[in-house]
């Protein structure tokens, strides 16, 4: 306990501390067909009337309930770097959020939930996102999909020493390419297990970089969260 307090005491404000980290950018398919393929099973097989699930997607729902286009939607998913606050729930799953203030989508959660969602899905709900390390249930609304994130068998050099992509502290940044793109990414990643290397690199989180970037978006984020009250009250909830 004394060692924790003269840590403690060692910090004068909070807003000094710089984590030392990693960025990994991954790349994203928006409404992937394997994601599609998802949300129809969902209305085929548990709710054929969900709001949520118009014209075989949940973008439509996402940007609508948060005052925006789906354009904007796919802007703001790109333009922020993501925080991954911790993992759980399943292998590898991990649940993050945005650092760019303007970029904090929303959107309640499936009701009831899905059975079965693929592997790599991003998605989406109450601030948070995740992806799917694992094909498994879910609840969240479906943005698209990623790279693999979790590997149990640790056939890629990526995992040789963890089966989990992965960790708290970690920083996302999303960059959007082709559905061809991605399912090569899998096949190299799964089947072959080389081919394809994750964009990896060590970074310093500054808190006080952070608080000052917040502060400067004060305005525009005033501005973002009309447009979410106003999507709040025309989009009905699952």
């Amino acid at each position: 306990m004394d060692e924790i307090i003269a840590i403690e005491n060692e910090i004068q404000s909070l807003e000094n501390i710089e984590l030392e980290t990693r960025l990994i950018r991954l790349p994203i398919v928006f409404d992937e067909s394997e994601v599609r393929k998802c949300i129809e099973k969902y209305v085929k097989t548990i709710r054929p009337d969900a709001p949520n699930c118009k014209n075989g997607s949940n973008l439509e729902y996402v940007a609508s309930y948060n005052g925006i286009t789906v354009e904007e939607l796919k802007e703001k998913f790109l333009k922020t770097e993501w925080f991954v606050a911790t993992i759980g729930f399943y292998p590898g799953l991990p649940f993050y959020l945005p650092l760019d203030p303007t970029c904090a989508l929303t959107a309640p959660k499936y009701n009831p939930p899905r059975t079965w969602t693929p592997e790599g899905t991003v998605d989406l709900a109450d601030y948070v996102s995740t992806i799917f390390g694992v094909p498994s249930a879910g609840g969240y609304q479906l943005i698209g999909r990623t790279a693999p994130i979790f590997q149990a068998v640790q056939k890629h050099l990526q995992f040789k020493e963890s089966p989990v992509l992965l960790k708290p502290g970690d920083v996302i940044k999303y960059y959007e390419i082709s559905e061809e793109e991605l399912h090569e990414i899998y096949k190299l990643v799964h089947e072959i297990g080389s081919g394809w290397e994750y964009d990896i690199k060590p970074i310093k989180f500054s808190l006080k970089s952070w608080l000052k970037m917040y502060k400067e978006k004060e305005k525009e984020l005033e501005e973002f969260r009309k447009k979410q009250e106003y999507g709040r009250k025309v989009t009905p909830i699952p």
